[in-house]
């Protein structure tokens, strides 16, 4: 979007050059319009981009889950005397929690 917004830019720049008062109002109208509606578009694209990463980063953390808990699942039981209560559960926490960020 940036070169949309330095043409834009350009050409309000440029309609301050125009001789006649009225239509230089209008161009600098034109332009202030245009400006407006590029920004609204980056407001649009910029959430449905967040919303979209932040949804794929969760599917992404979920499946990983699932796959770490699965393999610790397939641990013998004395692997689990092993470690201390609820370190288990807590390692997949933080595990997961750091690739979704």
């Amino acid at each position: 979007n940036q070169p949309a917004q330095l043409i834009i830019f350009g050409n309000l720049l440029d309609s301050f050059n125009t001789a006649d008062t009225a239509e230089a109002v209008k161009l600098v109208h034109f332009f202030a319009l245009m400006y407006a509606v590029v920004g609204i578009q980056q407001l649009i694209t910029i959430t449905l981009q967040t919303a979209l990463a932040t949804r794929v980063a969760a599917a992404q953390a979920r499946r990983c889950r699932e796959k770490y808990f699965a393999a610790v699942l397939s641990r013998p039981i004395s692997w689990f005397d092993q470690s201390d209560q609820g370190a288990v559960g807590a390692s997949v926490l933080e595990s997961t929690l750091a690739i979704q960020d």
